[in-house]
């Protein structure tokens, strides 16, 4: 079980916790199944074995393995989706790598690697910028540092690079998308 997972609760419903800073807690958003397969927001099909849906506090992105009764948050961003005040609890360090990320490219996008299977590792997050097809990679199985940093110009994987802090990690992926802005 991947340590972001939630269990469903015997009523299908599950909470998204929310924080306004590191230190600063939001009240909670309680999610159901059932109240969204009913709603004008319907859980999205993205596969047979899971489902999606998007919390319309913070903005997270949940997947949903029914079978297994489990949800998971994922990030999606781009400036264009989500302006939420909060963001999803706990805040791990992507999320902080985001934030400062996000404040020095405005037009970031931001994507993670999502499988349908659940035993899927999905500790890969993609950066990039719209019209440009290079992009930049953190991944960590956890979302927590150390991150393996890598960009499209490497020759193989063999060349990335860790990131042992969320400052290190954010000017990686902040240098390479400036290059390839001005390159563009």
């Amino acid at each position: 079980m991947n340590c972001l997972d939630v269990k469903l609760n015997d009523d299908d419903t599950w909470r998204c916790e929310q924080v306004r800073s590191p230190d600063c807690y939001e009240p909670s958003t309680e999610l159901s199944v059932r109240n969204l397969l009913d709603s004008a927001e319907p859980l999205q099909q993205i596969s047979p074995k899971r489902k999606w849906t998007c919390c319309l506090t913070c903005g997270t992105y949940w997947r949903v393995w029914l079978e297994e009764r489990i949800a998971r948050p994922s990030i999606d961003w781009s400036p264009k989706l989500f302006k939420k005040k909060c963001g999803r609890a706990p805040a791990l360090d992507i999320d902080r790598v985001l934030a400062l990320v996000r404040e020095a490219v405005p037009d970031l996008i931001l994507t993670q690697y999502k499988e349908p299977d659940l035993a899927e590792d999905e500790g890969t997050w993609i950066f990039y910028l719209a019209n440009i097809e290079n992009d930049a990679t953190l991944e960590s199985p956890t979302g927590m540092c150390p991150f393996i940093a890598e960009h499209s110009d490497m020759k193989s994987t063999a060349e990335g690079v860790s990131a042992t802090t969320v400052e290190q990690a954010a000017k990686f992926v902040i240098d390479y998308l400036a290059a390839q802005n001005i390159s563009k």
